[in-house]
This record gives structure tokens, sequence and C-alpha cells, in this order.
């Protein structure tokens, strides 16, 4: 994969369309990518002692990697070509 942690990418296909972010973790057997603040999904989560309260907490889930361009400024993107 070319795609590394830390990297800034772009979205180019999806619900997330045209935002950026930056790389938190990447996945090579599965050719998914996960990046901050793309792609979130809500859990639920209940309150597991007394004083602790639950509620709703935002969480970055994967994507596959072939779904973002590595970024080099601003609105400009690259592919990332790859064989399989």
């Amino acid at each position: 994969m070319k795609i590394r942690k830390g990297d800034t990418v772009l979205v180019i296909a999806g619900k997330d369309k045209g935002k950026e972010g930056t790389v938190d973790r990447v996945l090579p057997k599965e050719n998914k990518v996960v990046v901050t603040g793309i792609n979130t999904a809500v859990r639920h989560q209940r309150p597991l002692r007394a004083n602790e309260q639950g509620g709703r907490i935002d969480k970055d889930a994967d994507r596959c990697f072939e779904r973002h361009a590595r970024s080099q400024g601003q609105a400009s993107a690259r592919w990332i070509s790859h064989r399989v």
C-alpha cells in the first residue's frame, strides 16, 4: 500500500467525498485505512460504573483505501496506482 500512517488524504468517492483527513491506522491485509473525521459511526455506550456517564460516542470506522488519494495541498490530489 502506498498510503502510510500520518499521510494527509482526500476522499475521492463515497458520502464524505471532498473531505480531507489524516490517516490514523493502516490495515494492509484488509486493504483498508482509518482516517480522522471520515466515516464516523455512532457507538451507544452504557455507563459501566455508578459515577460514569453513558451516551453516544463518535468513532472513526475503516474504509477501503482505494477511495482515498494522497493530498498535496489545496484541493490537489493524485490517484494511487496499485496492482493486485
